[in-house]
């Protein structure tokens, strides 16, 4: 990320890998400061488990809201309320632009905040993917690597799949659609080769489900924009639950529950958008 200062001497992590995972544990000791860098499931998840090891925590996301890309702003609400109860504290509209020492710890400079001060940082706002060989070779590339339904790029006989393919408006991709993609550019590969038809991918979407103790998240399809209206199932009368949909006209294109998996699996499959446009 285009952050300034971001240095191997800095107590920051990244969480890609088990032995990430371990380097974080060993240092987050209780009554340390951790901030965490990223309003989307992997930093929820990991602000969850720091405050049970007793740590402070505090959440940055340069967005006006919490998991932007699977809740709209009432459910994000929701969230952020769960996460507060238990003693996270959640900045959001918060950008970073530049991170130094602090003693032993990290200063944070936020473009329109106070300066945070922390003993850990940890840094869960995704990554870009490496398109270097792809424009060298002179495929075609946007926010990542364009594929069309059959997972073919520009250049006869190379194929993309995973976080650096982009099919529509830009890379979405799940370790569950990686899978699958990676399978069938293989296949597809195999089949140009033999002149044989090729297969076209199914570019729909998979839930996001997530289950702690203190937080419960199931979401699929689409968030509420200009062009699309959201209605909520339930009262609100019971703190940390929430139930909604989300509509394009008379069509169903997303459902967002927090608290409850009451009615979710029967209304995702009655989703009628799932590709992206």
């Amino acid at each position: 990320p285009a952050i300034e200062g971001l240095t191997p001497d800095l107590p920051l992590h990244t969480l890609w890998s088990q032995a990430d995972a371990a380097r974080l544990r060993a240092q987050a000791c209780p009554g340390r400061h951790l901030v965490v860098v990223g309003g989307g499931i992997l930093g929820l998840e990991a602000a969850l488990r720091a405050r049970e090891a007793n740590l402070e925590v505090t959440i940055v996301e340069r967005m006006s809201r919490l998991m932007p890309l699977q809740f709209g702003t009432d459910g994000s609400t929701v969230i952020q309320s769960t996460l507060e109860s238990i003693g996270v504290q959640v900045l959001t509209d918060a950008c970073l632009v530049a991170v130094g020492r602090h003693g032993e710890g990290v200063r944070l400079t936020l473009a329109n905040r106070e300066p945070l001060q922390a003993d850990l940082m940890l840094l869960a706002i995704g990554a870009q993917p490496n398109l270097a060989l792809a424009r060298a070779a002179g495929i075609e590339t946007d926010r990542g690597i364009c594929v069309d339904g059959r997972l073919r790029t520009s250049a006869p006989l190379v194929l993309a799949a995973g976080d650096a393919a982009q099919m529509g408006t830009m890379p979405r991709c799940s370790v569950r659609s990686a899978t699958i993609q990676g399978r069938l550019a293989g296949a597809n590969a195999a089949a140009a080769a033999a002149g044989t038809p090729l297969q076209e991918h199914d570019n729909h979407e998979y839930p996001v489900f997530f289950k702690s103790r203190e937080l419960e998240l199931y979401a699929i399809g689409k968030t509420v924009s200009d062009m699309l209206t959201e209605s909520r199932l339930d009262d609100g009368a019971q703190p940390g639950r929430y139930r909604a949909v989300v509509k394009q006209g008379a069509a169903l294109v997303g459902v967002q529950m927090i608290g409850t998996r009451e009615g979710f699996d029967g209304l995702a499959s009655q989703l009628e958008i799932l590709r992206d446009a």
